[in-house]
């Protein structure tokens, strides 16, 4: 009876043994499993940490390059602001300018029109006044004309006057000197005495124009040695000297 419970409890034991290895090598292979597994995470966590952290430092540069690009394009913002406010000044810049050239094309043009006006009246004047040049010159020239007959028309008066205030003149001498009444007031300066004349018409005649001529001469004439002396040398020289407005010496 021991025996048959002996082996009936090694039986068991054995069946307990058998399901303990069993258990056992099922613990072990899902253990193997299992540290296999765990290797396999740790390899994946280990690429998944490495694969984070190259993301990560992707990122970071990424990051940093964003940065980058986004002060460039701060920068280009605040360029492209004042650009624009530049680009609103020069457009206000260039409607001042436009409107300039306009109003001074406007003014151009208004000068221009009073220009033209301006030359029509001043080439009407032109004409007008050319023919009025052209008219004065003619009477200008025939002016020159009339004064140089004029001129010597008086000069050949001048000298029939000369001349014949010399033959009137050399008859009073010689009559006044031939005569035994003399008129003379003084024998020294031989002048002739004048009549006493009321009117201006009286005076032209020729017994008071002569006396007159005569006593206006100088002395130095007056008192000539010859008649040759007295006409050719001193007398035609102090009208010449006269004409002239040249000094006479006494």
């Amino acid at each position: 009876m021991a025996f048959e419970k002996t082996s009936s409890e090694a039986a068991e034991n054995r069946m307990a043994l058998e399901i303990a290895q069993q258990k056992d090598a099922k613990s072990t292979s899902t253990i193997s499993e299992l540290s296999s597994l765990v290797r396999e995470q740790k390899a994946r966590l280990a690429e998944l940490s490495r694969a984070k952290s190259d993301q990560v430092a992707e990122m970071k540069e990424r990051i940093q390059q964003l940065e980058g690009h986004l002060d460039e394009a701060r920068r280009r913002m605040i360029q492209f602001e004042m650009l624009k406010k530049e680009h609103a000044k020069l457009q206000a810049d260039l409607h001042a300018q436009e409107s300039l050239v306009a109003g001074l094309r406007e003014e151009k043009k208004v000068w221009g029109d009073e220009l033209a006006q301006q030359g029509a009246t001043l080439a009407q004047d032109r004409g007008r006044l050319e023919s009025r040049v052209e008219s004065l010159q003619a009477e200008i020239s025939e002016l020159r004309r009339k004064s140089e007959r004029d001129q010597d028309a008086l000069r050949i008066k001048a000298k029939v006057c000369v001349l014949y205030c010399v033959l009137v003149l050399q008859c009073i001498v010689l009559t006044r000197r031939c005569s035994t009444l003399r008129t003379l007031r003084s024998s020294d300066t031989l002048l002739l005495t004048m009549s006493f004349i009321r009117t201006e018409l009286a005076k032209r005649a020729f017994r008071c124009a002569a006396p007159s001529v005569w006593n206006s001469l100088p002395s130095f004439i007056t008192n000539s040695s010859s008649l040759t002396t007295y006409k050719f040398q001193r007398l035609e020289t102090y009208f010449f000297r006269l004409s002239f407005d040249c000094s006479v010496h006494v």
